[in-house]
């Protein structure tokens, strides 16, 4: 299966699209719309961004970064802040979105195979207490 994007929901898209001329921010947004695989999110909300941001981060602090530049000593790693993901709000792809839960089992059982020295269940609770609260929802009278 391909997989499908729109960023055109993104205020002022056309400066972080794919074009050669956006440089570094045409590189952030190719790699966050793969990145929606890692992460298992569709894409980059108002409701999920602070969801979307530990998740992506969780995945740099286990496997490195998903954006990579050169400079002049070599080759460094480009790290998202919160200011990347928020600047997306509205990018879509056609990934399934995976509850928090699922997601981290998924990412620890991939940490274990790797580790096997690896405390599960305290890594377990370790990411689940890391990430951000729920929002509350709101109640309408």
């Amino acid at each position: 299966m391909s997989l499908d994007w729109n960023i055109t929901d993104v205020k002022d898209w056309e400066s972080i699209s794919m074009k050669k001329e956006n440089g570094l921010e045409a590189t952030k947004t190719h790699a966050l719309i793969w990145a929606t695989l890692s992460v298992d999110l569709p894409g980059i909300t108002e409701k999920n961004v602070e969801e979307f941001f530990w998740r992506i981060k969780t995945a740099e602090k286990l496997s490195g970064a998903f954006v990579q530049k050169s400079e002049n000593d070599g080759i460094v790693d480009v790290l998202f802040t919160r200011e990347d993901i928020e600047r997306r709000i509205g990018l879509s792809t056609n990934v399934a979105t995976k509850p928090r839960i699922a997601w981290v089992a998924r990412v620890v059982k991939a940490a274990a195979r790797e580790n096997d020295q690896l405390d599960i269940p305290a890594f377990k609770r370790e990411l689940l207490a890391s990430a951000p609260k729920k929002a509350k929802k709101e109640v309408s009278k």
